[in-house]
């Protein structure tokens, strides 16, 4: 399996399904009960997720997708659909980011390029108006992201060289580009409470970039190997941390930079640890590649129940079934696919 899984509606059935690429880079259509819809070979490998869409407002799926060179729009029987696929002006190794600001089916999307420019697109494939390629210094290491603020819709995101951006949805710069000056893989999260981005770069340091261009800084020096990095909002305590994973070590942090805790894994860790909340507690999930195994722990800990179980690639969380549970999709050995539903 090439990347990792993605979940998709179907908008007909209103359930859920899955999309994956193998390393021959053909993708797969998989149902909500895990048959193969169908399969459609690609010249290259998808770039980032790939994302559902009810374009015509039909009731109908379609799924949208960056290649190195081109965009995809796939109906649901895996043929292209309107006008697509797309030529893209420049490749791009980050993919797409689609988003609905309003809920409407009104579809925006934009793909970051490598050589440092940003393009926007109507849902239809048309360039959004307002949104001429946008210049950074540098290519974005992930899709550009957004948040919601006192009823407005704002896009941010961050260059490999750590210049941080954000635009409202129009294109309009709403801060003056703040550059860190340091190297980043991981994308910024955003506090709504604080009003602030957060991130680490590849040496360990953490930075918090307010809204208004201010930047904070701390330093972890068990953490200079090119960490990943997530931000929580609320912990068990319900105060923020942050948490950063490197080499054979998960470890949370809280804003005065005094560790929380930490967890010892068997391996290095390939992919990133991520963060979910289950019967009230935050729980880690991470992978073991070597052993196909993934972990689910708290961070004092304690496994959740039945874990570990088979997985060796990076994992999808989401809502299968529109009840409330957490699936979990990822790649396992043999070429196989699980899918595990942990309910609360």
């Amino acid at each position: 399996m090439r990347g990792k899984p993605s979940i998709v509606m179907n908008y007909e059935s209103g359930t859920r399904e899955v999309m994956i690429q193998d390393s021959a880079n053909n993708v797969y259509l998989i149902g909500n009960s895990g048959s193969i819809l169908w399969k459609k070979h690609l010249d290259e490998p998808v770039q980032g997720s790939i994302y559902s869409m009810d374009l015509y407002q039909n009731e109908q799926s379609e799924y949208l997708f960056a290649t190195t060179n081109k965009i995809y729009l796939l109906d649901h029987s895996g043929k292209d659909a309107g006008s697509y696929p797309l030529n893209l002006a420049e490749p791009t190794k980050t993919g797409l980011s689609l988003f609905d600001f309003d809920n409407n089916k009104e579809y925006t999307f934009y793909v970051c390029c490598n050589r440092g420019r940003i393009y926007g697109y109507n849902g239809n494939g048309k360039p959004l108006s307002g949104w001429a390629p946008k210049n950074t210094d540098a290519v974005m290491p992930v899709p550009l992201n957004d948040f919601a603020y006192i009823g407005k819709h704002y896009l941010y995101g961050n260059s490999e060289k750590g210049t941080v951006y954000l635009w409202d949805i129009n294109g309009k710069q709403v801060m003056n580009p703040v550059s860190l000056h340091a190297g980043f893989k991981n994308p910024f999260a955003v506090s709504l409470v604080s009003k602030s981005l957060y991130s680490a770069d590849s040496v360990g340091d953490a930075f918090e970039v307010s809204f208004t261009g201010n930047v904070k800084k701390r330093t972890y020096s068990n953490f200079k190997s090119s960490p990943f990095f997530k931000y929580v909002e609320k912990d068990e305590g319900g105060k923020p941390e942050f948490v950063l994973a490197s080499g054979k070590t998960i470890s949370g942090f809280g804003r005065d930079s005094g560790e929380l805790w930490k967890l010892i894994t068997s391996e290095t860790i390939k992919y990133p640890p991520h963060i979910l909340n289950l019967n009230g507690k935050p729980y880690i999930g991470y992978v073991s590649t070597s052993s196909a195994k993934i972990y689910l722990f708290t961070a004092f800990g304690n496994a959740f129940p039945n874990f570990p179980l088979i997985g060796n690639t990076d994992f999808t969380m989401g809502d299968m079934s529109g009840n409330g549970d957490i699936d979990m999709i990822i790649g396992g050995p043999d070429k196989k696919l699980y899918h595990y539903r942990l309910s609360e």
